[in-house]
């Protein structure tokens, strides 16, 4: 009976640890917020970006993970032109610039959009190898999984 108890107050105690992840405070999430809009924008001014450049496409989405302590920053970016298409999406740490995930795509016209793999898919979780992926949507399975950020 007593091997009965000990089962049980250490299933609870671990249900309860297991749920007791630490969520972001308003403050924290702010702070990650303004960061990750002055890398967007110092990124656009690098690239020399002009409004009338737009495709409308063009963004970024913060996400500050407390359990790791870093501010993600998903920047992504599309360039339409008679050329060309191009998306790209990049997951960065938004306070020191190191790139997690990157996603490129073009396409000069010449097929399909659904006949062009891209031109880069990958994903580095912290303390894991680089995994590999062969279209947007594993791009985004990948971010959400990681790092917490969905589209």
């Amino acid at each position: 009976m007593k091997f009965k108890w000990l089962i049980l107050m250490v299933s609870l105690l671990w249900a309860v640890a297991a749920g007791a992840q630490k969520n972001a405070s308003l403050d924290e999430q702010k702070k990650c917020d303004g960061q990750a809009s002055k890398v967007y924008h110092h990124g656009r001014e690098l690239e020399g970006y002009h409004a009338e450049d737009s495709t409308g496409m063009n963004g970024y989405t913060s996400h500050f993970d407390p359990a790791t302590n870093i501010c993600y920053v998903w920047v992504r970016w599309a360039k339409i032109d008679k050329e060309s298409i191009t998306f790209a999406d990049t997951i960065e740490d938004a306070f020191e610039g190191r790139v997690y995930a990157s996603y490129m795509w073009m396409n000069f016209g010449e097929k399909k959009a659904g006949e062009v793999k891209p031109i880069e898919c990958w994903a580095k979780p912290r303390k894991q190898d680089k995994l590999m992926c062969e279209s947007e949507d594993d791009f985004d399975k990948l971010v959400d999984k990681y790092f917490g950020i969905g589209r």
